[in-house]
């Protein structure tokens, strides 16, 4: 709290006033000693206590209601983000002025406790003066005028939260009329850049300009984009903006509804970051915050995201499907319906009853795709509520049509299913006889090569997997293409036999030493015939494991390891992993993550020689949950993040990809604008890529025929820019959690348009609260009058008070003259 009129503090001398009249009127009593004084100092000695105690408070209303009513003459103003309340520094200077007038009354009376009232009222004032100052000194140097021209970065919120409607008004179009009214009070020297802060922020003015027709019209260009705002990037484009600037003094304006998210309060480091950046400017730019008004009882029931049961989709078998709903309101939701479709075509429904506020429960549909490609996944909440635009949520389900699998056979065999490969293959088709019969599509396509042959392939790119059946060595051509195959995104599984070479694969490697298999083979054991060696099914840890950890629906438990080799596992090195291990401890499976593929390694071979696994119900989900799960780095990710590039290849066989050309390609947002993306040929298929992804929604990369050909709801190749679930919640800012930007930039937080507009105009953003001490005044004073009412009433002051005696008393006249008469006797 600080003061627009200092001088008229002066006024405070008034204080004495009322202890002047207080010792102008006090009765100076004349002692007189008699008698029976010693009978009444008793009641005497409590009666004066009570007599300076009321006289206290008397004077100390009487002091505080003529100190409210100076400090009201000297316009107290609370600055926007005061340092300290005042309803904190207000009753230190009240209780300073009534020690004061207290330590007078008490004076000549107590002298020692009139001392150390008013050692108390100067420590009291003093803290008050103190405080005064400390805060004018600080709010001086942050909302100060400067005479020379900005250059000032404007940054509006554009997160899904903006678009709900609160009084008949959205928060995103009470920060446009905001930032109009901004830009007319900015003077015409200042240079002005407009910023949207979406999930990635978006700058429509190219740098500060200084043309306030070009930024009405970028500025009425701008929408709200969806997700959730990520604040520290649109500080950083800020940044980049001013240093375009050439003006000399730089400030930054943002207009939120203060919702948390998206302020990245946990990374403390990004703070950093930013401070370092802002500091490197002639001064630091300040950081005006404008709180737009947040809707605090709310009904929002929100999809927070839809969710498979696998990443490697065919169209062999139904996919479980997830949809995670939320209730982000105020009240609880007694029912709640969600509708699924697929390309357009409702597939079913299911219900949510009882959802608490802020609970979470997810509904699973299944459903079989009838055909490869991409198909778009939508799942919509039944009804309205006050934030609609999170009642649904899409994602994108890339069905395959084949899965093809390169298995190199390290010990082939003309008999039946002698071979290192044999049972790998055969867990791999499954389906071929279905597949014939037309009952369903096989996705997996294994391709069985020799050892022999492996040094005449020169492409793996028409494989996803590659798996090495107890394959001794590889010729240096092989290993290096197999390296580069998994580093592009491809995977590798390595079972190795009785026939393998440890040397070989402990010392295949790329690069400055990185080796390709997750751990070094160390020593083959054999065992014992009257030992039982078995999977640790306890041990399952990795996700390609988890539908066989279970021992009450899975046999892999009762498998028995006849040989194996000891792995042993690099400590402490980054993507490596251990999956599993057997029933001794050993490792069985382990991992190693290279690139953007990984290599898996078990500790046998998965033939009859080594392990009973083949013989097993358990043994077919195996060998697909490892290939499925080795696949699906090389997938193309259709369900990213906002900022995240996509890329994916299509074939000619994908409707409309013979009429591709080199070159652009159009790509379709969530709001039906156009933008370019980009094409060219890659190995055989077209590589379309898209990296414009700062909008939540469904996107498609629009191809020749598909746009004429095709409906609507299955043109194109569409992918899914996800937003962030917690965006719904409506969590807002409070006090403490500023304090992370506070300790690195200079934060200035203000709740209405008039306190923005005076910073804007280099003026004091907040309020006078005269008012308020204008209304203290008269409460004192009034409850000074009613005070010494009450001790007017108790004390009977002022009143006549007849006393009467008894009957028998007599007459005073009488007996005065009969005291006279014996007088005169006597004389």
């Amino acid at each position: 709290m600080i003061f627009l009129n200092p001088t008229v503090l002066l006024a405070l001398s008034a204080v004495s006033i009322p202890i002047i009249i207080h010792f102008l009127h006090r009765r100076n009593a004349e002692t007189f000693q008699w008698g029976a004084m010693r009978f009444l100092q008793a009641s005497l000695a409590a009666r004066n206590r009570r007599i300076m105690l009321e006289e206290m408070l008397l004077m100390a209303l009487r002091c505080m209601a003529v100190a409210l009513v100076a400090m009201a003459a000297a316009r107290p103003f609370l600055p926007a983000d005061s340092a300290m309340p005042w309803v904190a520094v207000l009753p230190v200077a009240l209780g300073g002025a009534a020690s004061a007038g207290a330590g007078m009354v008490t004076w000549d009376r107590r002298p020692i406790i009139a001392w150390a009232l008013f050692a108390l009222a100067a420590l009291l004032l003093s803290a008050a003066l103190y405080t005064a100052l400390a805060e004018y000194t600080s709010q001086e140097g942050r909302w100060a005028g400067n005479a020379q021209a900005r250059d000032v970065a404007l940054i509006i919120d554009g997160s899904l939260s903006m678009s709900m409607t609160l009084q008949g008004k959205t928060n995103f179009e009470r920060a446009l009329e905001d930032a109009e009214k901004l830009i007319e009070q900015c003077p015409p020297g200042d240079a002005i850049c407009l910023i949207e802060a979406g999930p990635m922020p978006l700058s429509p003015t190219a740098g500060p300009i200084t043309d306030r027709a070009e930024l009405r019209r970028a500025l009425q260009s701008l929408r709200p984009t969806g997700g959730a705002m990520d604040l520290p990037r649109a500080l950083s484009l800020a940044a980049s903006a001013l240093t375009e600037g050439q003006n000399p003094s730089k400030e930054i304006y943002l207009l939120t509804d203060g919702q948390r998210v998206g302020w990245a309060l946990d990374n403390e480091a990004k703070w950093k970051f930013l401070a370092s950046t802002l500091g490197q400017m002639s001064r630091m730019p300040r950081l005006v915050v404008r709180t737009l008004p947040l809707a605090a009882d709310s009904d929002n029931c929100a999809v927070c995201g839809i969710s498979s049961d696998r990443q490697v989709v065919g169209a062999d078998r139904p996919l479980k499907l997830s949809v995670e709903v939320a209730n982000a309101g105020a009240s609880s939701v007694k029912s709640l319906m969600v509708y699924m479709s697929v390309d357009g075509r409702k597939i079913g429904s299911r219900q949510v009853s009882g959802l608490r506020p802020g609970a979470r429960e997810s509904v699973d549909f299944r459903h079989l795709f009838g055909s490869a490609g991409p198909h778009v996944v939508t799942a919509k909440l039944a009804g309205e509520d006050d934030l609609t635009a999170d009642n649904t949520a899409c994602h994108v389900v890339n069905v395959l049509r084949r899965l093809p699998v390169l298995i190199v056979e390290g010990d082939p065999s003309e008999r039946p299913l002698s071979g290192a490969a044999s049972f790998i293959v055969v867990a791999l088709s499954p389906l071929a006889q279905q597949e014939r019969e037309g009952k369903a599509a096989a996705l997996l396509h294994p391709t069985v090569m020799p050892l022999r042959d492996i040094g005449s392939l020169d492409d793996l790119s028409p494989y996803r997997v590659v798996a090495l059946a107890d394959v001794s060595r590889l010729p240096p051509k092989a290993a290096a293409l197999l390296a580069r195959f998994i580093k592009e995104g491809g995977g590798l599984l390595i079972t190795p036999g009785e026939r393998c070479f440890p040397e070989f694969y402990n010392s295949w490697a790329i690069g400055q030493g990185q080796r390709i298999p997750p751990a070094k083979l160390t020593q083959r054991v054999r065992v014992k015939e009257d030992e039982t060696l078995q999977p640790d099914l306890k041990s399952f840890s990795h996700p390609a494991l988890t539908l066989l950890a279970d021992a009450d629906r899975s046999d892999a438990g009762a498998a028995l390891v006849r040989a194996y080799w000891r792995m042993e596992l690099e400590p402490d090195r980054v993507g490596v992993s251990l999956c599993a291990r057997l029933t001794n401890g050993a490792p069985m499976l382990a991992e190693r993550k290279l690139g953007e593929g990984h290599v898996l390694m078990t500790a046998f071979s998965l033939g009859r020689r080594d392990t009973t696994f083949p013989t097993l119900k358990a043994f077919v989900p195996l060998v697909h949950e490892l290939t499925y799960y080795l696949a699906a780095p090389a997938l193309p990710q259709l369900n990213v993040k906002p900022g995240s590039q996509v890329a994916v290849r299509v074939g000619d066989e994908f409707p409309g990809a013979a009429q591709i050309s080199d070159g652009k390609v159009e790509v379709t947002t969530p709001w039906g604008a156009v933008r370019q993306g980009a094409i060219r040929p890659v190995a055989g298929q077209w590589q379309l890529t898209f990296a414009a992804t700062r909008e939540p929604g469904l996107y498609r990369f629009e191809l020749p025929s598909a746009e004429r050909e095709a409906p609507e709801e299955t043109a194109g190749f569409p992918f899914v820019v996800e937003r962030r679930p917690e965006e719904s919640f409506l969590d807002p800012l409070t006090q403490k959690d500023m304090e992370m930007p506070r300790r690195y930039l200079n934060v200035v937080r203000v709740q209405s348009t008039d306190s923005l507009l005076d910073l804007v105009r280099g003026e004091a953003p907040g309020s006078e609260i005269w008012q308020r001490l204008v209304a203290l005044a008269l409460l004192a004073a009034l409850l000074e009058v009613a005070l010494a009412r009450w001790i007017t009433l108790t004390r009977r002051t002022h009143t006549a008070q007849q006393v009467e005696f008894g009957e028998n008393v007599a007459d005073a006249e009488a007996v005065r003259a009969h005291f006279e008469a014996e007088e005169e006797a006597l004389l």
